[in-house]
């Protein structure tokens, strides 16, 4: 089949990547837009969320990101992320839950004083995981159009459609009924002064995430439902982030900023996990992904892949399931 996939963000590629290895003929349009996966600052662990709960498909679903993390470093031949994630306890509740995966799940040390590592938790330098993903894409066929498609008209020469635009989805009125929230997020780039050592990730309140750039960190994020606009602004946003992750570094008024990032996440209404599933004839869609990325989208990008093809397993009908 020819597929058009729209989107080359996380969902995007993923989906890509798994339709290439199943012999189709992919076109990948991108919106030349950056969206929300080029300005994550890459936490990947499966106990996102305040209460820290583990994910729902998150065994599955790390393995088949890790993957897509391997391939990328192997296309770009540079590191593309970083191991290790500190968690650090906000209150006694998280304590708890923190201690209790120790046991169960064993992926995580308790580190004394509330901070938790999570061995299975890594670090993406997201840009690069990006840029590696297209050029293995394309070494295996794919063909990247640097086009906007604002019809879905424009494609009817294509066998399927797969919408991976993230919050460009607005510009889809045929996608309309699909309950979908978006909420606009700001990062901020900052340089860390030289007497201070941030070896790793850390998230509680708020995150704070190591760079492939040495001295060089990323603080996040808003979660701005009222001005769903890009624009930036570093300073208030400084003072609303850095007063949250004091709680959990004390020394966040030591980093200087330097730049700030904006973009929109799609949310799906209701529930974390993401929308991936048929819409009409030939359409098909994966979005809504929120703050857990990272983490679904390989495996969501697989399942899809597989229904596109008529392989769908019981796994991915127990997942269409949680998606109604």
């Amino acid at each position: 089949m020819r597929i058009a996939v729209i989107g080359a963000g996380f969902s995007g590629l993923a989906v890509s990547w798994n339709l290439l290895n199943l012999k189709n003929q992919v076109v990948v349009f991108d919106l030349f837009l950056e969206g929300a996966s080029a300005i994550a600052a890459g936490l990947l662990h499966p106990y996102v969320g305040e209460e820290g709960r583990r994910s729902l498909f998150a065994t599955e679903a790390m393995q088949k990101t890790e993957e897509l993390l391997h391939i990328a470093t192997r296309s770009l031949r540079e590191e593309v992320f970083r191991e290790g994630i500190v968690r650090v306890a906000q209150n006694e509740k998280q304590r708890k839950t923190y201690k209790n995966h120790c046991v169960v799940f064993r992926d995580i040390i308790d580190l004394g004083n509330d901070h938790f590592l999570i061995k299975s938790g890594k670090t993406v330098f997201c840009k690069r995981y990006l840029q590696g993903m297209r050029l293995a894409i394309a070494e295996r066929g794919g063909q990247f159009i640097t086009e906007k498609i604002a019809d879905l008209e424009q494609l009817k020469i294509f066998d399927q459609i797969v919408v991976a635009a993230g919050a460009s989805i607005r510009d889809f009125p045929e996608l309309e009924q699909l309950k979908l929230r978006f909420v606009k997020g700001q990062v901020l780039t900052c340089e860390i002064p030289i007497d201070l050592q941030i070896e790793r990730s850390l998230v509680g309140k708020g995150y704070l995430a190591t760079s492939h750039n040495i001295g060089i960190c990323h603080v996040g994020a808003t979660y701005e439902r009222h001005d769903l606009t890009e624009t930036v602004d570093l300073l208030n946003t400084q003072n609303l982030l850095f007063t949250k992750a004091s709680s959990f570094y004390r020394d966040i008024w030591q980093l200087k900023p330097i730049d700030c990032s904006s973009a929109i996440r799609v949310m799906r209404q209701g529930h974390y996990l993401p929308v991936a599933t048929k819409v009409s004839n030939k359409v098909w869609i994966i979005t809504a992904m929120g703050s857990r990325g990272l983490l679904y989208h390989a495996y969501f990008g697989e399942k899809l892949a597989q229904a596109i093809e008529g392989r769908s397993t019981l796994s991915f009908q127990e997942l269409m399931y949680y998606l109604k």
